[in-house]
């Protein structure tokens, strides 16, 4: 299946190390299309075939028409939104039945390490996004960073998620070499916690751990083939929003063999399994 990774702001409300939107000029003074755009974009890549938005950032609840954009869109796609959770309990409910799936990241299962990788005070907003989900019947999940440092507290985060009610979703690290956690060390700790029960991962996670990981960049990266990235200004990024060009802007370069942003690993292959 088809799938639309959609950017509707690069915006940030974080300043979190793993981002690179909020450090460059070019993400940051992009100008954003106006509702009827971003619609229209949406609406055309529904006619080559896409038939699930993943909703990144930045920030997507920054973007004050959002939730107009995807009432415009929202029976022709599955929609999936990441966020920080900073913005969600206050703005849950503008988000009713125009979102079948919410994942809120965790990047380390205690206070201080994971507000010190997002820049800003922000785990304790975890909870309220979890509770707000819940009072409004949205489904979600804590979408676990897994990076060589937060590997070794998959069991905290197991146990965080289970706090919270929701099942924890991991998720490799990508783009960045010292903290990688496509290695064969790390994926066996992922395959590992999987088998106990109350962790989800997508069919990809699955194709991932029985791969051969010395070769995961150049086999798995489908980037300028399948997925279609949509930026805030309603335009096309081809291949990624990864492949910067020595002016800073994004989809100026071919496809690499480098990165490993999990949106464009097998994106085929997103259906999410439960652990039992």
């Amino acid at each position: 299946m088809k799938k639309v990774i959609f950017y509707p702001t690069y915006r940030s409300n974080d300043f979190c190390e793993y981002s690179r939107f909020w450090k460059s000029a070019y993400y940051t003074e992009i100008l954003e299309g106006e509702t009827g755009v971003l619609i229209k974009a949406l609406a055309d890549v529904y006619g080559e075939g896409a038939r699930h938005i993943e909703i990144r950032g930045g920030e997507p609840l920054l973007r004050e028409d959002l939730p107009q954009i995807l009432s415009g869109v929202r029976s022709q796609f599955h929609i999936s939104l990441r966020t920080n959770g900073l913005l969600l309990e206050e703005r849950a409910q503008s988000y009713m039945g125009l979102v079948h799936h919410f994942s809120l990241l965790l990047y380390h299962p205690e206070r201080e390490v994971h507000d010190r990788i997002l820049g800003v005070e922000g785990f304790g907003a975890l909870r309220k996004a979890a509770h707000a989900l819940k009072k409004v019947g949205m489904p979600g999940d804590i979408l676990y960073i897994v990076t060589r440092e937060t590997i070794t507290h998959l069991p905290e985060a197991l146990d965080f998620a289970a706090e919270l009610g929701l099942p924890l979703h991991m998720e490799p690290f990508y783009l960045s070499v010292e903290v990688t956690a496509f290695e064969k060390g790390s994926l066996e700790s992922i395959a590992y916690m999987g088998r106990k029960g109350g962790i989800v991962y997508t069919e990809g996670i699955q194709k991932i751990l029985k791969a051969d990981t010395r070769y995961i960049n150049r086999s798995f990266c489908t980037a300028g083939e399948s997925p279609i990235t949509v930026g805030p200004d309603g335009k096309r990024i081809h291949p990624c929003v990864h492949a910067e060009g020595k002016d800073g802007k994004p989809g100026t370069l071919p496809p690499c063999a480098f990165c490993t942003d999990w949106s464009y690993l097998l994106p085929g292959s997103d259906k999410i399994v439960a652990t039992k």
